[in-house]
């Protein structure tokens, strides 16, 4: 992850789970912003379990003001992000799929929300 995204890291947690942080994923047009970081966590199961929802800077809105489609405000690690509950719509396969086509993923969903 870190060879394709500079500054990308995954922060172990002592409950067994990872936080996922991907700083500067540049947005298309009809976003507030050029660039978010983008955060999730990982299941203690991963990579057989896939990620699942992930968060971006608390600010982020769609162009004009506008809060995303099934989106909010959570805490992760006790700082307020605007959580996505956008969920992946095909079959995940340990064996093929990893961080970065999680990654990929959000990065459509950027695209497809305008």
């Amino acid at each position: 992850m870190q060879e394709a995204r500079p500054g990308a890291q995954v922060m172990r947690r002592p409950d067994g789970t990872a936080i996922v942080v991907v700083p500067g994923v540049a947005l298309p047009a009809g976003w507030s912003h050029q660039h978010t970081c983008v955060r999730w966590l990982l299941s203690p199961a991963y990579p057989a379990a896939q990620p699942d929802c992930f968060y971006t800077d608390l600010d982020l809105r769609i162009s004009g003001g506008a809060t995303p489609t099934n989106t909010g405000v959570q805490q992760l690690d006790a700082q307020p992000l605007l959580w996505f509950s956008w969920h992946l719509q095909v079959a995940w396969r340990p064996g093929r799929d990893d961080l970065l086509t999680y990654l990929r993923f959000v990065e459509l969903r950027f695209i497809d929300v305008r």
